[in-house]
């Protein structure tokens, strides 16, 4: 799953790590990622926790990529902007893109 860096925004630059946005069957989802010794954005990976009745503990899972599910892209939008909100954003200032698009 390769991510470009269009997509990628640098949180962390002591260890080159951050978030990416990434788009699959049209839903969205923001990946925490990272950039690697070569400069490409590579993305954090975790291994799901599953619960063993018999042996009475968690097991490793599948290994997938740490995301978090916005989901399709209109969704994608309210939820971010729910989450600017939070942030104390408001809508009334505006963002740089006066006729609304989004730059992706």
């Amino acid at each position: 799953m390769a991510i470009e860096h269009d997509n990628f925004i640098l949180t962390n630059k002591q260890y080159d790590s951050g978030i990416a946005l990434d788009e699959y069957n049209d839903k969205y989802s923001i990946v925490s990622a990272y950039l690697n010794k070569d400069g490409q954005v590579a993305l954090k990976w975790v291994f799901q926790q599953k619960w063993d009745k018999e042996a009475k503990k968690s097991v490793p899972g599948k290994n997938m990529p740490l995301k978090i599910e916005l989901g399709t892209r209109e969704e994608a939008v309210e939820t971010l902007k729910d989450l600017l909100r939070m942030l104390g954003w408001s809508e009334d200032v505006p963002t740089g893109q006066p006729d609304g698009d989004l730059p992706f």
